[in-house]
């Protein structure tokens, strides 16, 4: 209960206020005493009632005075302005957890503590109604937190169904507070059904222990979760940091799965923690990190840390108890939805030469163009939202629309030097566009077609353009940006990356089928500026 204090008051009421109440009971309590103690709370006065109650209690010990839970909840009113406990207002909600039962059900709620019991609840009744596959996602993006029940489809696949959605009432931050909640849901999901909770260990350490997240030169933060995820990496020689090789990324499940096939049989109890927090079995050494994507307007960045020997030993112990239960997953969990790059962008700015010439062709112009669709004439020097190059693309018909976007400015681009940044991204591209500078001699040329005809066939080939069965693990694919790298790097250039919007048509077939499907499917396109070394 409470948010604020009804009206200001200065030290000299609040310590009257606290020495009259106190001293009912406790006659020999002085003002001074009551002084002190009102000095130490000083920093809570606006603080939820029971935070300060709870204060109370420890500072009014040190004075020897000893109160009861119900009296001290009675004190931190009266300090507050209020003439009992009860007069306290309810908090104004700033949750609102929705449930997926028999029906929706929409419940506001003040903090995490007071979401707990409903989401609770909401996970124990799936939990009871499929205990023979237990399995839960945890997903945090930027404006909602969802749990997901997974269970096995007919064709082998996951059939995901919604079991809890927790979304902010109020703007700003909105996750600290919502790590006791996750561990509450995981010990409840794992030690009591004997299930697994996918995600955990990413959301938890992002929402629960920033300040020790061991960044280069920045902190982990709350806001990071929707935009990070899990590195698992071979390196068997701690003293070389270049050394090793990825073997998978995403939430737990995805990597502990591909792990197993990693071991290539061993037993995962052999699996010790290393004094750094790594992995070690036998001659392998495994080493987990935390990659986040953070984007600087519209630079891209990334930072990355060693996940801590705590949270590393306690993941241990979770991939031992549901080895078995991930034993009969054939198939690896897909790429984790990574909030910065799921969502298309809003708007974009447009190549007005590229548009110009296309229309023309057409015998039209952009005024022309706003006249037929019915829109009010937007410049092209500014940006248009994404929608409108959509209708550009129908009106020219054009197969790929998204060459009418403007390409990155260099001062929008980042220069590639490692291959950390390519691996978080290729999980979740779908198309390739390059330029090359001026000067690039016809060796040169060759070398880049080449390259970028290999790493486009190795895209197609992890985005399913052919099917390949058993599914391919995350290692197969996880050298390809650096291969395109070096590839240039030994022909004497350098390249420069940024990400533009994918706009692939839809086939009409299914369009005539779902008549008000959108004509082009998002995705993303990364954009490489090629240029000659220094």
């Amino acid at each position: 209960m409470h948010s604020e204090s009804k009206s200001p008051a200065t030290l000299s009421e609040r310590v009257e206020r606290l020495r009259g109440y106190i001293a009912d009971k406790h006659p020999r309590f002085s003002k001074d005493a009551a002084d002190r103690v009102v000095r130490d709370v000083q920093g809570l006065w606006d603080a939820p009632t029971k935070v300060l109650a709870k204060a109370l209690r420890t500072a009014l010990g040190t004075e020897r005075v000893a109160i009861a839970h119900q009296s001290s909840l009675q004190a931190a009113a009266k300090l507050q302005g209020y003439a009992t406990y009860f007069d306290v207002p309810e908090p104004a909600p700033t949750l609102e957890v929705i449930t997926a039962g028999d029906g929706l059900s929409q419940q506001p709620v003040a903090s995490w503590r007071a979401a707990a019991s409903f989401v609770l609840d909401a996970c124990k009744t799936w939990l009871k109604a499929n205990a023979s596959h237990a399995l839960m996602r945890l997903d945090v993006q930027a404006h909602a937190l969802a749990i997901h029940g997974i269970a096995p489809a007919e064709d082998g696949s996951e059939a995901i169904m919604p079991v809890v959605i927790v979304r902010p009432a109020v703007t700003g931050p909105w996750l600290p507070g919502a790590a006791s909640v996750f561990e509450r849901v995981r010990r409840q999901v794992e030690e009591t059904h004997g299930g697994v909770l996918d995600g955990i260990a990413l959301a938890h350490f992002c929402t629960g222990t920033d300040a020790a997240a061991p960044w280069f030169g920045t902190e982990l933060k709350d806001a990071d979760a929707p935009n990070s995820e899990l590195v698992l990496l071979r390196k068997d020689h701690p003293h070389d940091a270049e050394s090793g090789f990825e073997i998978a990324r995403g939430d737990e499940v995805a990597c502990w799965t591909q792990l197993r096939e990693a071991l290539e049989g061993d037993d995962p109890n052999r699996i010790v923690v290393g004094e750094t927090g790594a992995w070690v079995c036998g001659d392998a050494r495994y080493v987990w990190e935390i990659a986040t994507l953070r984007p600087d307007d519209a630079i891209l960045g990334m930072a990355r840390a060693i996940l801590p020997l705590r949270e590393s030993t306690q993941l241990l112990r979770r991939f031992r108890f549901a080895a078995e239960k991930l034993a009969p997953r054939a198939k690896f969990s897909g790429t984790k939805r990574l909030a910065w790059l799921a969502e298309p962008p809003t708007q974009c700015m447009l190549d007005a030469r590229r548009v110009s010439r296309a229309l023309a062709d057409m015998g039209a112009t952009w005024a022309s163009f706003c006249e037929t669709v019915q829109i009010s004439e937007p410049s092209l020097e500014a940006p248009v939202d994404l929608g409108l190059v959509m209708t550009l693309g129908e009106f020219l018909k054009h197969t790929d629309p998204a060459v009418m976007v403007r390409r990155p400015a260099r001062s929008e681009m980042t220069a590639i030097h490692d291959d950390q940044l390519l691996r978080a991204l290729m999980p979740r591209l779908h198309h390739i566009r390059y330029s090359m500078a001026r000067g690039l001699d016809p060796t040169q040329h060759q070398v880049v077609r080449e390259a970028i005809e290999n790493f486009s066939a190795s895209l197609a080939l992890r985005n399913g353009l052919f099917p390949v069965e058993p599914q391919l693990p995350d290692l197969v694919y996880a050298s390809d940006g650096d291969e395109l790298r070096v590839a240039l790097a030994d022909a004497g250039m350098t390249m420069s990356i940024g990400l533009m919007p994918f706009l692939k048509p839809i086939p009409s077939e299914q369009r005539e089928t779902w008549p008000h499907l959108s004509p082009y499917a998002f995705g993303l396109s990364l954009y490489l500026e090629i240029d000659a070394a220094a």
